[in-house]
C-alpha cells in the first residue's frame, strides 16, 4: 500500500512540476503564443493581428519618458510589449495575476484591456488609460526589477506599494496638467468633496484610480519637494502618514504665499 501510494505522489509531482514548467516557459517566452513580432528601438512588440505604424509613435514617446528615470540605462531598456489583439497570452497572464490595464514584470509589458493607438488610450471596462502613459508605467516596473532583482522588488521585497507604483506614476504622468504638483493636489481635494471617490480625469479624456494618484502626488512630493532620489525613497522609513501631512502642510503654505502674491499685486 505504501509503495502505491509512493508511486502516485511521485506521479503527481512530477506532472505538477511539469505544468508549472510548461507556464514558465510559456510566460517567459511570449513569442511561442503571438504570430508576430515587430521591433522597434530596443522594443520587441508581439502582435497577433497585423500591426498598426502607430505604434512605433506611441512606443517611442513611451521611451522618451523612462530617460527621465534614475532607473534608466541603454543596456536596461530592452523589453517585449505583448499587445491584447487575440493571442492568449495576455489571459494567460490575467489568469495568474488578475486582470488589469497592463502588467509590467522583468522586460515584459502586457496591456489588458483594448487599445485605440490613434486615440492613444487603453479601455479596459468602462475607464481609460493614456496609452503612452500605461506602456511607459509597465516598463518602468521593468527598469525596478532590472535595478534591484526578484528580491528586492515587490512583491517579494517588503516595499510599500505606494512608493513602488507611484514612482511609476511620476515617471509617467509628464503632459502639461500633470506637471505641477500644487494644482494635482487641488485636483485631488475638488475630487475628495464629489460622490466618485474611485477615479480621477484628466484633460486628455483619460484618468487613473484615486489611490495610484495619491500614491503618485506622495512620490512626486519626496523626489521634488524633498529632492529624493527613488533609491533613497525605498530606504526612508518616514511613516506614510507622517509623509501625506508633511505635504499637505507644505501645500497649505504654497497656498497661502500665492494668495499673498496675489494680494500683493492687486494693490
Amino acid at each position: 500500500m505504501k509503495k502505491i501510494i509512493r508511486k502516485w505522489a511521485i506521479r503527481i509531482s512530477a506532472t505538477v512540476i511539469l505544468c508549472v514548467a510548461l507556464l514558465l516557459t510559456f510566460v517567459m517566452n511570449p513569442s511561442l503564443l503571438y504570430a508576430h513580432e515587430t521591433v522597434q528601438g530596443n522594443f520587441r512588440i508581439h502582435h497577433q493581428k497585423p500591426l498598426d505604424p502607430l505604434w512605433f509613435a506611441r512606443i517611442d514617446q513611451a521611451s522618451a519618458l523612462l530617460k527621465n528615470s534614475e532607473l534608466y540605462d541603454d543596456s536596461s531598456s530592452s523589453m517585449n510589449i505583448c499587445l491584447n489583439d487575440g493571442s492568449k497570452y495576455p489571459a494567460l497572464l490575467a489568469f495568474l495575476q488578475g486582470s488589469a490595464f497592463g502588467r509590467g514584470f522583468h522586460n515584459k509589458i502586457v496591456l489588458h484591456g483594448v487599445h485605440d493607438v490613434g486615440a492613444n488610450f487603453n479601455q479596459w471596462h468602462e475607464r481609460r488609460w493614456n496609452l503612452t502613459q500605461l506602456i511607459a508605467h509597465e516598463a518602468v516596473h521593468c527598469l525596478q526589477f532590472n535595478k534591484y532583482g526578484l528580491w528586492k522588488s515587490r512583491p517579494i521585497a517588503n516595499i510599500p506599494n505606494w512608493k513602488w507604483e507611484g514612482y511609476p506614476e511620476y515617471i509617467s504622468r509628464q503632459n502639461i496638467d500633470q506637471l505641477s504638483l500644487t494644482l494635482n493636489i487641488n485636483r485631488l481635494q475638488g475630487k475628495e468633496s464629489s460622490d466618485d471617490h474611485s477615479w480621477i480625469d484628466y484633460e486628455d479624456g483619460t484618468g487613473s484610480s484615486l489611490m495610484y494618484f495619491k500614491y503618485w502626488l506622495l512620490v512626486k512630493y519626496c523626489i521634488e519637494v524633498r529632492q529624493m532620489s527613488f533609491d533613497s525613497l525605498i530606504k526612508d522609513s518616514t511613516d506614510h502618514d507622517q509623509l501625506w501631512k508633511e505635504m499637505m502642510n507644505w501645500h497649505s503654505d504654497q497656498k497661502r504665499i500665492t494668495g499673498q502674491v496675489s494680494h500683493k499685486n492687486s494693490h
